[in-house]
């Protein structure tokens, strides 16, 4: 968990979640949430969805494996003049007692933990009867499935690992995972990757995403530099004249645990 969450919050990824924030938007107005409705952002990140959950008047705790990324969300919530927990966890294994929250949730956060079915048990097990589920989840489709193909393709043997969140983007697989907790219902969110030219979209990702800064560290300057322009040719495909308007695909999945 330390080594992931020292990935993770080596980057100022808030850059890149920002550009998804119709969606996190979606998700909250979903959820229906009221004031005081207990709610858990799992793999909270930089925070966006648990600022937006405490707008509405939640009472709202965030985990995440990343030190880093939890004090840019303390410093966020902080600017908005929230009171909200933040607290280091793994979505594997939550460090709270089951039935502990009215609503769980999670925005392209969760996804990106190695184990599935460990998550859906805890998401399950944390929510108590009655309860909701909130969940945004990446599709394979659009630039960010080929973006993981690609650097997948510069790091033999993890293929799993950039290719697996976007399992969670099939309703037939979170069925699988979930389907015995929750009552689920799905819908397609677009939430595009949009800059000026491919060359800042390169620089967006290189300067915002951990995990692409782990892969550069470890295929040196050559690898480095072809990843750069295969990456870059990736987004001269979505050039507009508007600039870069790249497809960024998500399943909204909205689930209500029996009582």
């Amino acid at each position: 968990m330390v080594a992931a969450g020292s990935i993770w919050g080596g980057a100022a990824f808030e850059r890149i979640a920002a550009g998804a924030s119709a969606s996190h938007d979606a998700l909250v107005k979903a959820l229906r949430l009221g004031p005081g409705a207990r709610v858990l952002d799992v793999a909270t990140g930089t925070g966006p969805l648990a600022v937006r959950a405490a707008e509405h008047g939640a009472v709202v705790t965030g985990v995440d494996i990343a030190p880093a990324l939890l004090e840019r969300a303390r410093s966020a919530a902080a600017e908005a003049s929230l009171s909200i927990e933040f607290r280091i966890g793994d979505a594997e294994r939550l460090p709270f007692e089951a039935s502990s929250f009215d609503v769980v949730a999670s925005a392209q956060g969760a996804v990106f933990a190695a184990d599935r079915e460990a998550v859906g048990r805890e998401l399950a097990r944390v929510c108590r009867p009655g309860g909701a589920l909130g969940l945004t989840c990446p599709i394979a489709s659009g630039f960010p499935f080929e973006l993981a193909r690609v650097l997948a393709s510069f790091r033999a043997g993890a293929r799993d690992a950039w290719l697996g969140p976007f399992g969670w983007g099939d309703p037939e697989e979170v069925r699988r995972l979930l389907g015995r907790d929750f009552e689920l219902d799905f819908e397609e969110l677009a939430a595009p990757f949009c800059v000026s030219t491919p060359g800042e979209g390169w620089q967006v990702y290189r300067d915002s995403f951990g995990p692409l800064d782990a892969v550069l560290e470890s295929i040196g300057s050559v690898g480095s530099a072809e990843l750069r322009a295969r990456v870059i040719e990736l987004l001269r495909r979505y050039v507009t004249p508007d600039g870069v308007v790249a497809p960024r695909p998500l399943l909204l999945v909205i689930g209500r645990r029996p009582s």
